[in-house]
């Protein structure tokens, strides 16, 4: 019997980061989406019901995710954080770095966890994070905590 068939949830490792196409067609470099937010509980990924193999060995695991016992179908995040894809493999990290500036680079950011930013937020860019350290400038706006 081969892998089964999974279905995500979450963006795959080759759509992120994607920015976001208005109603009018027109693709707004603000809202690069450049987080894939999830929170504690949530699945991030199924298998189907007419799929034969189930449970932790079925899934890409990484670090902070689980199978629950009860529902060994599903893939779940075990911390609120950043849903990612290293080596093949779902993640999720209650830390997100970004390395330069929260710019046309990164379009305003919005995470649930700590959100580490190593340059200065533009203006015209917004920040939202649960936690927040900036090594840089803050020249834009920036909402801290839920």
């Amino acid at each position: 019997m081969g892998s089964p068939r999974i279905e995500y949830f979450v963006r795959r490792e080759e759509e992120c980061p994607a920015p976001r196409e208005r109603e009018d067609g027109r693709v707004d470099f603000h809202d690069l989406r450049l987080i894939e937010n999830v929170v504690a509980g949530q699945v991030l990924a199924r298998i189907p019901p007419e799929e034969g193999i189930v449970g932790p060995e079925a899934f890409p695991m990484g670090e902070n995710v689980y199978v629950p016992e009860d529902d060994p179908r599903v893939l779940v995040a075990a911390v609120n954080g950043h849903a990612y894809w290293k080596d093949g493999k779902l993640h999720v990290s209650p830390v997100f770095v970004i390395e330069g500036n929260v710019d046309f680079s990164t379009g305003n950011v919005v995470f649930v966890g700590k959100l580490i930013v190593k340059g200065t937020i533009r203006a015209g860019f917004t920040v939202e994070a649960e936690e927040l350290l900036v090594e840089g400038e803050v020249e834009g706006e920036v909402r801290i905590g839920g």
